[in-house]
């Protein structure tokens, strides 16, 4: 049941990258649940994201979707973070590591849901101006 799991899991995750969000996230959110190791989850999550990324990347690509200009002031700083996020990630204890990920998903959740709040109000607000500026 474990190997079934882990392919859903990873055709869902599969699915998320491709969309653009990643599916990391979502593969380490659900590899809890099967009672891997943090390690073992970490280390499915970033075998898997190469071929995700590349693919992602291709389709990307080819629509014309991807601004190269100034990655660099993105990738350098990333690389070196990655650096320091293994060193503390290796040296840490798996329960902080779960704590600081959750940390970091709720955070990211209501930063999302105060852009959505916001997106709609200033949508509404627009859609009044437009109203009254056609019924003028």
């Amino acid at each position: 049941m474990t190997v079934v799991l882990t392919i859903v899991f990873g055709l869902l995750a599969g699915i998320a990258g491709g969309m653009g969000p990643g599916g990391g996230t979502m593969s380490i959110t659900l590899f809890q649940f099967l009672d891997h190791g943090q390690t073992a989850i970490q280390v499915m999550n970033l075998l898997s994201f190469i071929p995700m990324a590349a693919v992602a990347l291709n389709f990307h690509f080819k629509n014309r979707l991807v601004q190269t200009k100034g990655v660099l002031w993105v990738v350098i700083p990333a690389v070196l973070f990655c650096v320091l996020g293994t060193v503390f990630a290796h040296g840490a204890v798996p329960k902080v590591l779960k704590i600081c990920f959750g940390a970091f998903l709720t955070a990211v959740g209501l930063w999302e849901i105060c852009r959505g709040i916001s997106q709609a109000r200033k949508d509404k607000k627009e859609k009044r101006k437009g109203q009254l500026a056609g019924g003028e």
